[in-house]
């Protein structure tokens, strides 16, 4: 499943993401990290994963909370306090999946790169 951003949350992203700039300077290139307003697509792996779409990668976020309880068919956004990057292996502190009409907020966990197990041959 894919969904775009409802324009308030691509605003707030676009916002926040604005400060990431010193966060790169600060973390070195920041190849596999992303911004907010950067994921194009969310799909729900199980109860406590969600996979998105960010700079041609793929990402695994853990949510605290079950991400079945998302209303998937309003808006779903990512949103970090302090503009910072949101990078595999690093904290998490501060970033939240927020979606559906009551606005459910659940801080990520974690975040993996995920691997291409797209299998080869037939």
């Amino acid at each position: 499943m894919r969904f775009a951003l409802s324009a308030p949350a691509a605003v707030a992203a676009l916002a926040l993401g604005a400060c990431s700039t010193t966060e790169t300077a600060r973390n070195g290139s920041g190849a596999d990290c992303f911004r907010p307003e950067q994921v194009t697509g969310y799909s729900v792996i199980d109860e406590s994963h969600v996979r998105v779409i960010a700079r041609a990668h793929q990402y695994v976020l853990t949510i605290q909370g079950r991400a079945t309880e998302l209303d998937w068919t309003r808006a779903i956004a990512l949103q970090t306090t302090g503009g910072q990057l949101i990078c595999p292996g690093r904290s998490t502190l501060g970033v939240y999946l927020v979606g559906g009409d009551s606005q459910l907020r659940y801080p990520i966990s974690n975040v993996a790169l995920e691997q291409d197990n797209t299998p080869t041959g037939s």
